[in-house]
């Protein structure tokens, strides 16, 4: 989807038809896309997908508002650090980003999720053996996905560009450290985060 830094706003569609195609996925088995939050650059092809494939689409509810109406206001939520040098770089380059936030809200298709998933929710019947995991303070709706073999999709509770950290952007900071602190007291092995490469959890700091 549309990044702040790509500045030919290419939407890859193509790439991630080559690639679920490659996996297999084909119209009649690929049953569900979960989106683990809002923010624009995770969920700008889901409904173009869903109509491709014929798959539902689901997500937290508390994050609707971000893919039914998307406003430039929304898109700068997740504009939030906590880091001050990233606060003030924000500050400096705050007219740029809002005419990337209007950009975005004008080429964001729009859509209205088919189901909305809660904390524990099994998978299962969707071909994932799996739960969902309510994991607030990114955006107010982000849910992880637990797997029965322990391992852990975490959407931008975590990023591993460097090493893996917690999120630095949150639109509740206080609720994004009880989130880490919920994941961190389950037993997990590699963490697959939204950006970066995924990794083992005994990297994470407790």
């Amino acid at each position: 989807g549309p990044m702040m830094l790509d500045q030919a706003y290419n939407d890859r569609r193509h790439a991630l038809l080559e690639k679920l195609w490659e996996h297999g996925c084909k119209k009649g088995n690929l049953k569900m896309i979960v989106l683990t939050h809002g923010d624009c650059d995770h969920c700008a092809n889901a409904a173009y997908i869903a109509k491709e494939f014929g798959a539902l689409i689901a997500m937290g509810e508390k994050d609707a508002c971000q893919v039914t109406n998307l406003t430039p206001e929304l898109f700068m939520k997740s504009c939030e650090f906590r880091s001050v040098a990233f606060r003030i770089v924000m500050r400096l380059l705050r007219g740029k980003i809002l005419k990337v936030a209007e950009s975005c809200s004008k080429k964001f298709e729009t859509f209205t999720p088919d189901i909305y998933l809660k904390d524990k929710d099994s998978l299962a019947d969707y071909g994932f053996l799996a739960e969902v995991v309510s994991i607030p303070g990114h955006t107010l709706g982000s849910i992880g996905i637990y797997t029965k073999d322990k391992n852990f999709i975490c959407g931008d509770l975590y990023q591993n560009s460097k090493k893996p950290v917690l999120a630095g952007n949150a639109w509740d900071f206080k609720q994004l450290e009880e989130s880490n602190q919920k994941m961190l007291s389950y037993e997990m092995g590699t963490i697959y985060p939204g950006h970066g490469t995924p990794f083992q959890a005994s990297m994470l700091k407790k």
